[in-house]
């Protein structure tokens, strides 16, 4: 491993190294489709909007979102950034391995009016692409955790790659006490996020414009959705659940509900954007040689 953080090949150990077996879970169309029907949530969430709409106002004043710009939106979802791209460019390519996430994506343009988008059903890691983009996009994904993944975004992008993931902080008071009590262990997550692939960017010669975001992601569930989204994070982290502790935990989630059935759970983040003009005057021409070396 390269001991100089100066050098690309410093960090692409690192991610390496950080990487863990339960990754491959989130590369599975079900994992993904088993969300869908919840992602929307967060559109209801006051930090949320107000993220979203600062991320756009960024792309928009620095010209990544323009009247003639074709823009690659990467593992997409449902399109909470897509249909707010929409009205700003000439058209939007959606990328996803989840079906049921695409179709969600596709009602909520044909329900704002749009019809300048396309949608691509593929595994990110199998894709072969056949053209680039004006700005190439990618919003809280597992494929920020691999280097390699960041070199292909980078490629795609003719003007602009924009990234937006997490940044340290992801702390929900209730689930961690729930799995703490039922589990005894402690819920784990990636606490480098999206400085892993700024400081990789820098290395390379692309130096990125960075800023976060902090605050509180506030949903309010049914208790049965609420433990589904618990249980589908665990099962991202790789942790099995019996049906003896599936048990356990709807019964202390139905000890949390109000008189309708719903829980509330607050989440405490941190979330940090990184946008890299690649032709600018800033970005070196071209990556160095070291850093197609695997």
């Amino acid at each position: 491993m390269s001991q100089d953080p100066l050098k690309p090949e410093f960090w692409k150990e690192y991610a390496r190294k950080g990487k863990e077996p339960a990754d491959s879970r989130f590369l599975s169309p079900d994992f993904w489709d088993r969300l869908s029907e919840s992602y929307d949530e967060l559109e209801e969430d006051p930090f949320y909007q107000q993220m979203v709409e600062e991320v756009i106002s960024a792309m928009r004043q620095r010209g990544a979102l323009s009247p003639e710009a074709r823009v690659f939106d990467v593992c997409c979802g449902p399109g909470n950034y897509a249909v707010r791209f929409a009205p700003h460019v000439k058209e939007v390519v959606g990328l996803d391995v989840s079906p049921k996430m695409l179709a969600l994506f596709e009602e909520r343009m044909k329900e704002a009016g749009f019809n300048n988008y396309r949608l691509i059903k593929a595994d990110w890691f199998s894709y072969e692409p056949e053209e680039r983009f004006d700005t190439v996009f990618v919003s809280m994904s597992p494929i920020l955790h691999d280097l390699d993944s960041v070199d292909r975004l980078l490629g795609l992008a003719e003007r602009f790659l924009v990234l937006v993931h997490w940044a340290g902080v992801r702390e929900n008071l209730l689930q961690q006490r729930l799995v703490r009590e039922v589990l005894g262990m402690e819920m784990r997550w990636k606490k480098a996020g999206i400085i892993v692939p700024f400081n990789y960017l820098y290395t390379l010669g692309y130096p990125g414009d960075l800023r976060f975001f902090c605050g509180y992601w506030r949903r309010k569930r049914p208790v049965e959705k609420e433990l589904e989204h618990l249980l589908w994070r665990l099962e991202g982290q790789g942790v099995e659940v019996s049906s003896a502790q599936r048990e356990k935990f709807l019964a202390l989630l139905q000890k949390e509900a109000d008189p309708y059935g719903n829980v509330v759970s607050q989440t405490r983040v941190r979330i940090g954007m990184v946008m890299v003009e690649v032709g600018g005057p800033c970005a070196r021409q071209g990556p160095p040689e070291t850093s197609s070396k695997p």
